[in-house]
């Protein structure tokens, strides 16, 4: 279908379709000709460009008309200046002919985000409360105080109650502003009290115990990690250590609560098998004793012999076959002898 493809390409593809028809219809054409117009036209139809997937513009449309409505008198200098730089790239993408749907949908956020975040020019005369960082989170009760008597409005509720202070202590995210007597307002704080500990696990090893992978540790929200005391960095969810040790993982949230130590052990060396002998061609008349670098499993002719030992004695005639598991699941090298009398 024609309304399929690019018009440029559409175009070359009817060239060699008219070529194509025309040696078809040549009966004197030779086949070395009849061939040559088939790879052509074979070419110009590989060589045909879909259409790009219509772009819509109705989202990013609204929020640029949105930030039209706004007043620039009614926020600070540098947060309507971050909104207006955000403002021109959001018409540059919606005037774009060849803007793609990640473009804009990215300029559409992007100026979102910038309105989201303008920030309202205090009314002189209005109230000002403080006493936690606007955005901020905390582990325990908050105190806000006004500078003046106010009602305070929290979470959309007005209270009934009038003060210059004001005490929260429950957890949860707070929208908290006030007014004066003349009906002025004030500067809005906005925060979170969060009062419990993040929970760190993983899915390679629990805690206290031991592997042979690499482990990823998984916190059930945004911490600041600390591995083998070393602070790591900003905060995220999930933390790869790697390497053989012992390794003890903490973390704090944005609050500061500590989510306590969570101590396992990377282990990637094989434990090493010996015999207590040189044993010839691997049979002896001697009993047998099987020796661990470390603390094993055994496992003889394939069942399982003896649990978290060093050594693994043989007394009886018979051939054996012997490997170990260490705790954190790695194999021993295997040794196999015979026992004749």
């Amino acid at each position: 279908d024609e309304n399929d493809y690019t018009a440029e390409s559409w175009a070359a593809m009817q060239m060699k379709f008219t070529e194509a028809v025309d040696a078809f219809e040549n009966e004197s054409a030779t086949q070395a000709e009849v061939d040559a117009a088939k790879d052509a036209l074979r070419a110009a139809i590989d060589a045909l460009e879909t259409k790009p997937e219509p772009v819509d513009k109705t989202a990013l449309e609204a929020v640029i008309a949105e930030a039209n409505g706004l007043d620039e008198n009614d926020y600070t200098a540098e947060s309507w200046a971050a909104m207006q730089m955000k403002f021109t790239e959001a018409v540059d993408a919606f005037e774009n002919k060849s803007a793609t749907q990640a473009e804009v949908d990215a300029a559409k956020d992007a100026l979102r985000a910038a309105i989201d975040a303008l920030e309202t020019k205090p009314v002189e005369g209005a109230p000002i409360i403080s006493g936690i960082e606007d955005g901020g989170f905390w582990r325990g009760g908050v105190r806000l105080t006004a500078d003046k008597v106010v009602t305070w409005n929290v979470n959309g509720v007005e209270l009934p109650r009038k003060g210059a202070n004001l005490a929260l202590g429950d957890a949860g995210f707070y929208t908290v502003f006030a007014t004066d007597a003349e009906g002025c307002i004030s500067n809005t704080l906005t925060f979170t009290i969060d009062k419990e500990r993040p929970v760190l696990s993983s899915e390679q090893v629990e805690a206290n115990g031991m592997t042979n992978q690499d482990v990823i540790v998984r916190a059930d929200e945004d911490v600041r990690f600390e591995l083998d005391g070393v602070a790591i960095e900003g905060y995220s969810k999930e933390l790869a250590v790697s390497g053989s040790g012992r390794h003890v993982v903490k973390a704090y949230d944005r609050a500061g609560n500590y989510s306590g130590v969570f101590v396992f052990t990377i282990d990637q060396d094989a434990p090493v098998l010996s015999t207590n002998f040189f044993i010839l061609n691997g049979v002896t008349r001697y009993n047998v004793a099987v020796t661990a670098d470390e603390r094993v499993d055994y496992y003889v002719n394939g069942e399982l012999a003896a649990e978290n030992e060093y050594r693994c004695k043989f007394l009886e005639p018979g051939v054996y076959e012997v490997k170990a598991v260490d705790k954190a699941g790695n194999e021993s090298n295997t040794i196999k002898f015979e026992i004749r009398r």
